[in-house]
């Protein structure tokens, strides 16, 4: 194991609350990964097996369509890419796109899946964690939507996302 690694996870927010011994194991099962300009991290699709917590560079979240792609929000450093490995068919929902050279923290969200199934403590804390990300996510995609159809933000009764 890494001693970067341990350190990385230890302080990433996403990891907050978790007990010392259990991220101990999680850095175990996590890598340093980095990705050129424009290369594709996930596609939609294929199998989740992992998540990233990025450390530099920014990535495009794309959903793809028949009139190109959908760029639906940007990721940058200190943020989570994916929560589809926890969540079933374990399938990507969307593609992730590197706008700039990026350096990540890759953590096999299978195994972290199987552990939390073994351990409902450690399995709530991380769902609770993968929600947010999904929220996250799926306010980023309603806010697309609404630039896209030129709805106002300013409108009378318009509901912020949280």
């Amino acid at each position: 194991m890494s001693a970067d690694i341990l350190k990385k996870l230890s302080a990433h927010a996403f990891f907050e609350g978790i007990p010392p011994d259990q991220i101990e194991r999680i850095a175990e099962r996590s890598r340093a990964a980095t990705f050129a300009a424009g290369q594709f991290i996930v596609k939609v699709g294929e199998a989740a097996r992992q998540f990233y917590l990025l450390e530099s560079g920014h990535v495009a979240l794309e959903i793809p369509s028949s009139a190109g792609s959908l760029q639906i929000e940007t990721l940058g450093p200190d943020d989570v890419l994916g929560w589809s490995w926890m969540i079933e068919p374990y399938l990507w929902r969307f593609d992730a796109r590197t706008v700039e050279a990026t350096h990540a923290i890759q953590v096999d969200g299978e195994w972290l899946r199987n552990e939390c199934d073994a351990n409902p403590t450690l399995g709530y804390r991380i769902l609770k964690r993968v929600a947010e990300v999904y929220v996250d996510r799926l306010s980023a995609a309603r806010m697309q939507l609404l630039d896209m159809y030129g709805v106002s933000r300013n409108r009378p009764g318009y509901i912020a996302p949280v």
